[in-house]
């Protein structure tokens, strides 16, 4: 995915109202509109909606501690996505940074965690988005795992992924089969406080 690039901002407030604005662009602007790519479907199909019946939330945070208080707060159930800049990105690179979200996913109970690192490369099928925000940060998506795999899903069954590479489908796949496994146990254990 492409990521903002950025120009100047001043104190944290104005950061993150900066920053909530440039987030807003963003999606409007580059995750909202058809690509060949996605068959002529936008990149993040489901954006604007969420952004329409108000199930977008914007934090900027500096440590990843405050990413896991989000989390935990969270109803599996829940439909607002919760959009994470981390502003403190410079402590990991791009390895570690999905390695960690990795970790905080095998344990996820019920909220899936996705990331972009500012190191990661850009998609050269998608604009470049010219930013208002000096300071680079990395995006993380907290977001219920149930509504994330109905969501791709749907997707199975139109022509969005066809030009998806092995490594994203193995992605989507292994997290389905996650959300399944996690499904069973839940309904087993709901069973057996009877």
């Amino acid at each position: 995915m492409e990521r903002p690039k950025r120009q100047s901002c001043t104190s944290q407030m104005g950061m993150l109202d900066l920053i909530s604005q440039e987030i807003k662009s963003w999606s409007k602007e580059i995750l909202e509109k058809p690509l060949p790519l996605f068959a002529n479907m936008p990149p993040c199909p489901f954006a604007r909606k969420a952004w329409l019946d108000k199930h977008v939330q914007i934090h900027v945070v500096k440590n990843l501690e405050q990413i896991i208080y989000i989390k935990n707060r969270l109803s599996p159930q829940d439909e607002t996505v919760h959009v994470v800049a981390w502003t403190n990105w410079q402590t990991t690179t791009k390895e570690q940074f999905e390695d960690w979200l990795d970790r905080k996913n095998k344990n996820h109970f019920g909220i899936w965690l996705m990331g972009f690192h500012p190191e990661a490369e850009d998609l050269e099928e998608i604009s470049e988005f010219e930013g208002i925000v000096e300071d680079d940060y990395a995006l993380i998506l907290v977001q219920s795992l149930d509504h994330l795999v109905k969501a791709s899903n749907k997707l199975m069954r139109t022509k969005y992924y066809d030009t998806s590479c092995k490594e994203d489908m193995d992605y989507i796949n292994q997290r389905k089969e996650v959300h399944h496994a996690w499904k069973i146990k839940n309904n087993e254990e709901a069973y057996e406080k009877r």
